[in-house]
């Protein structure tokens, strides 16, 4: 009996430890603005850094997004309903003095935590009554915020052990063949060491206790080791009542994927720039776009991942006359090696569209290619990511955006759905096809401001660059914000303003936002809209954007890749602020067939089919080579008419 008290005590203990934060630990609205990426914070990227070698605010974090994920029970619907329409009534009646207030565009990137917190121009009340629904709707007893009593003999004087880093070893980052042991720096009065291999959507693989610094890699996870396919790991060093000493960071590794590492790059001409390298895809999922055909035409693949994609799609709204971008993120990340998706905005509130672009992160350079066939405002994107890092943000930066335009003649009120086809197709790095769930959002016309163009919308820019933003509603007092970037705004006139930077930063992914005095805002993610030069003769390419890797080359060659019923073109877009020459040879192996030389005003961009340029079609086993004297982005596209589809294909920096 004494024995099981004293066991009891002890883990009463460890859990008041494990409990208690340190000096270094996030506040709540860290945490909220951490699961919040569209929220600028400086500190996020330290938070997230130590969230992730600390369990108590790793705990922290996965039950606020758990709470703010949450939904009522069917059979809660009916009392959730009640409870929010009374409190409301009360709100409205306990108002005792006109309160000036605008409405809020529709659009869901505050987080929960940072709603319940934001400050609310009604004194006193607001707060209150916010609290109480959110005690009502979670069904908790209103207790006191005190720590739980100790037993009697326990000294609360008595020192508690932080925990400190423990070094890993290995294995880490990309490598040549797969591990065999896992290894960690000892910690001094460690008896015994926990290891924990993860995926990279914190789901576990395998667990282990052992009192030695190393560890022979088990066959079990040796065999998911397959090519590209990233694991974490991490260590918890133990003393002998079982206190954690030191844990280690969370630590990612992977078999580099045969070809998807850096090929040579090609001499390029005297005098000519060079960017960074261009990967080359796995020629899994080349095979994986090639078996996809349209979007959900494959309905026997069936979901064969444990853990799904978790889609959630913003909701917006815009004036008319001006853009809302389709803003698609997940709730959780994930790897994409490659896949399919459709996304529609219904309700006749656009009527064009107008760009897409694909992030692996806000505000960062992206190896991710795509191709967006558009059918109305339907918009069917084909995608692929050499780096497999495509899903993986840990911020919750977006994965995708598509920009619409509101018709100049659209009356304020209406309203569209925005969501992500449920046909949609996704693989892991494994080749393993994603379950899929989806959380669609919402347009609204409203609002008096919409951002519709950012100029340059990619690339680094130094400090002291000047950025123009285009839109509607623009006032001399719309105040404007980029995500983590200081800048200095100059109102030029309702459809333009000048912003010039504090710092250098990318600004591919990145958010900015206007906000006027009215209380109305806008948010737009950035990125290259290019204008496009004429247009191609077939009607599938002419209706297909293509979505270019980040990286820029002055030479590159993309090999043409068809099967039975495509077709092959090729797309180049100039992302500079000059006009750029660039010269596309047809080869086989035989060698030159034709060459043709294209020129490309600044920010601009072309795509046409090989028989377009050369009067032939390319060969089996033909390429084409670019070459520019400014680097260019460059992707190969295969279409099918049959399907309506079309895939992007990545070209490469040596010779196919």
């Amino acid at each position: 009996m004494s024995s099981n008290l004293d066991s009891r005590e002890q883990d009463l203990e460890r859990l008041k430890e494990t409990l208690a934060p340190s000096s270094e630990c996030a506040t709540l609205e860290e945490l909220a603005e951490l699961a919040d990426a569209s929220q600028p914070s400086p500190s996020r990227g330290r938070i997230a850094v130590h969230v992730a070698s600390c369990e108590r605010c790793e705990v922290e974090l996965a039950l606020l997004k758990e709470f703010e994920s949450a939904a009522p029970r069917p059979e809660e619907e009916a009392t959730v309903h009640w409870i929010v329409n009374r409190l409301r009534r009360r709100f409205r009646e306990a108002r005792v003095a006109a309160v000036e207030s605008a409405p809020e565009p529709r659009e869901e990137e505050d987080g929960f935590w940072r709603r319940i917190f934001r400050p609310i121009p009604t004194r006193g009340l607001g707060l209150a009554f916010a609290t109480a629904m959110l005690l009502v709707a979670v069904g908790v007893e209103l207790r006191e915020g005190r720590e739980p009593t100790l037993p009697s003999h326990v000294d609360p004087a008595a020192q508690v052990l932080r925990s400190n880093a423990l070094q890993l070893r290995g294995p880490a980052g990309d490598l040549d063949r797969r591990p065999e042991r896992l290894a960690w720096e000892p910690v001094a009065g460690a008896v015994s060491y926990s290891i924990e291999i993860l995926e990279v959507d914190r789901s576990e693989v395998w667990k282990a206790d052992v009192e030695q610094s190393s560890i022979a890699l088990p066959a079990s996870v040796a065999a998911r080791l397959v090519p590209g396919k990233p694991l974490l790991w991490r260590v918890v060093a133990k003393d002998a009542a079982g206190r954690t000493l030191a844990t280690s960071p969370m630590q990612r590794f992977r078999v580099r994927a045969q070809g998807a590492s850096a090929v040579a790059p090609v001499p390029a001409a005297p005098g000519s720039q060079q960017s960074q390298v261009v990967f080359n895809p796995r020629q899994v999922a080349n095979t994986q776009l090639i078996a996809i055909g349209a979007c959900g035409s494959v309905a026997a693949i069936s979901p064969s991942t444990a853990t799904p994609l978790s889609f959630k799609v913003l909701s917006r709204s815009a004036p008319a006359g001006g853009t809302a971008q389709l803003t698609v993120t997940l709730t959780e990340p994930k790897p994409i090696a490659t896949g399919c998706g459709a996304v529609a905005a219904g309700g006749g509130a656009f009527d064009a569209v107008l760009g897409a672009a694909l992030f692996t992160a806000a505000g960062a350079p992206s190896d991710v290619a795509g191709a967006a066939v558009v059918d109305g405002t339907s918009v069917t994107i084909q995608a692929i990511s050499p780096s497999e890092l495509f899903g993986t943000d840990l911020l919750g930066a977006p994965i995708a955006v598509v920009t619409y335009h509101v018709p100049p003649d659209a009356l304020p009120g209406e309203a569209g759905k925005m969501t992500v086809d449920p046909g949609s197709i996704w693989f892991d790095p494994a080749g393993a096809v994603y379950a899929q769930q989806i959380k669609p959002g919402s347009f609204e016309v409203a609002g008096s401001v919409s951002i519709d163009d950012v100029i340059p919308g990619s690339g680094f820019l130094p400090a002291g660059s000047t950025v123009t933003l285009l839109g509607t509603g623009f006032v001399p007092q719309t105040v404007v914000e980029v995500d983590d970037v200081p800048v200095t705004a100059t109102f030029v006139g309702p459809n333009r303003i000048d912003l010039v930077t504090a710092i250098g930063a990318e600004f591919h992914g990145r958010r900015i936002r206007a906000r006027n005095p009215d209380r109305f805002r806008a948010s737009y993610y950035s990125y290259m809209r290019a204008t496009r030069v004429g247009e191609s003769s077939r009607a599938l390419l002419a209706r297909t954007m293509p979505i270019f890797p980040s990286g820029a080359a002055s030479a590159s060659f993309v090999a043409a890749s068809t099967v039975a019923g495509e077709f092959f073109a090729i797309a180049v877009q100039n992302p500079n602020a000059g006009p750029a020459t660039v010269t596309v040879d047809l080869r086989s192996a035989d060698g030159e067939i034709a060459s043709t030389t294209l020129s490309l005003p600044a920010r601009s961009k072309i795509s046409r089919e090989v028989s377009e340029l050369f009067g032939v079609s390319a060969p089996a086993g033909g390429f084409l080579a670019v070459q520019s004297d400014q680097p260019v982005q460059v992707l190969g596209l295969a279409g099918n008419d049959a399907t309506g589809s079309v895939r992007p294909v990545i070209p490469s920096l040596a010779l196919p």
